[in-house]
């Protein structure tokens, strides 16, 4: 996903429209990611919320056409690591109820997902259902591209087995549920507008206000030293 370079440069000098945009842009992805990781539809919520009030703080340092994507892959992940408490029991997990399949062995497949180690869940989800390549799924896990791979590498190598020969079968079932009831047409306009108006709209009305504040100090300045000059007495 590419944003237009004008609408980031509008983003760096605090636009309220174009980071709203942006946000708007990116929210279905952010929270596809967060509801796959957590297996859970509130949690992703409250993942949704403190990503977007971090992208809205950290937009105007966006200089890359790529940086926004990269950032909300990487940022959405870290916000998982910290949100994530404990992940739902598998008959409540969304990565089987939302495919659509009763099958035992997919059941089984995605209660032994999660009990990976967490690179390895996140590498196996990143790879398989969101699709990330190599040089994305490295960005998202702030690892090196051999590291990511090597995560991923081990969780096919593990899951594969249980899969009795299905795998590709499995794969698209949690792709499925992956995107299931996702719109990328509808963000959530309260949560963007209300992180756009905590930690946008101040920037942009200091943005505003700054020449106006320099000249009135100037001229505060200038009429001082005008004043003290006329009392020396020479």
């Amino acid at each position: 996903m590419s944003i237009n370079p004008s609408t980031l440069r509008q983003v760096q000098k605090f636009n309220l429209s174009a980071t709203a945009r942006v946000l708007e842009a990116y929210h279905a992805r952010v929270l596809r990611l967060a509801r796959g990781i957590s297996g859970r539809s509130t949690t992703a919520r409250k993942i949704v919320n403190v990503v977007m009030r971090q992208a809205a703080r950290s937009a105007h340092q966006w200089h890359h056409d790529d940086a926004p994507e990269r950032w909300f892959l990487h940022h959405t992940l870290l916000a998982c690591r910290r949100c994530i408490r404990h992940l739902p029991d598998v008959s409540e997990d969304e990565l089987f109820t939302r495919a659509g399949s009763d099958d035992p062995a997919f059941r089984a497949l995605v209660s032994a997902l999660r009990q990976l180690p967490p690179q390895q869940q996140e590498a196996f989800l990143l790879g398989h259902a969101e699709r990330l390549g190599d040089r994305l799924l490295a960005v998202a896990m702030d690892l090196s591209t051999t590291a990511a791979t090597t995560h991923l590498s081990a969780a096919d190598q593990t899951l594969a087995p249980l899969a009795g020969g299905r795998i590709d079968e499995f794969h698209k079932l949690i792709a499925r549920a992956w995107h299931d009831g996702i719109n990328p047409q509808v963000a959530e306009s309260a949560t963007i507008d209300r992180a756009i108006v905590r930690h946008v709209l101040p920037r942009r009305a200091w943005c505003i206000a700054r020449p106006i504040f320099v000249l009135a100090v100037i001229a505060i300045l200038g009429l001082f030293t005008y004043r003290l000059w006329g009392r020396i007495d020479w």
